[in-house]
């Protein structure tokens, strides 16, 4: 867990990924957000703070609104009580198994799309650092 808590404070941006499971998240995820529990205590705190995340879920069920809404308020606590800023979450309904996404090629789209948005934000977080120290230099 040190070299994961190592690369999160490296790192401007999460990205947390889990599939949809019994209204949460799968006890891997469970178990990788209790050890964020580090970042809580007040003299740690700071090393998180700020950091903006993006959430991705899929999930079998038709009715995503309904069935998110648990998971949607989990993340939300959880992100307010580390000071993490949720940039966006994005979820995907009816899909169980990778033949799922053959039917819902608009999903690989959706897909491509966050990656290449993903990639503007780095883009652009490299370039306002960069003017950042020029202007310090």
């Amino acid at each position: 867990m040190i070299e994961i808590h190592r690369l999160i404070q490296k790192s401007d941006i999460l990205i947390i990924a889990s599939p949809l499971y019994w209204y949460g998240v799968t006890g891997l995820m469970k178990t990788f957000i209790d050890r964020l529990f580090y970042y809580y205590h007040k003299d740690t705190k700071r090393k998180i703070h700020g950091k903006e995340c993006v959430v991705v879920t899929p999930l079998n069920q038709q009715n995503v609104v309904y069935e998110t809404e648990i998971l949607i308020h989990f993340y939300n606590r959880l992100l307010n009580c580390l000071g993490i800023h949720k940039i966006i979450m994005y979820f995907f309904g009816e899909i169980m198994t990778r033949d799922d996404l053959s039917a819902k090629p608009e999903y690989m789209s959706q897909a491509f799309s966050i990656g290449q948005s993903l990639n503007d934000l780095f883009l652009a977080k490299d370039r306002e650092k960069e003017t950042i120290v020029r202007m310090l230099q």
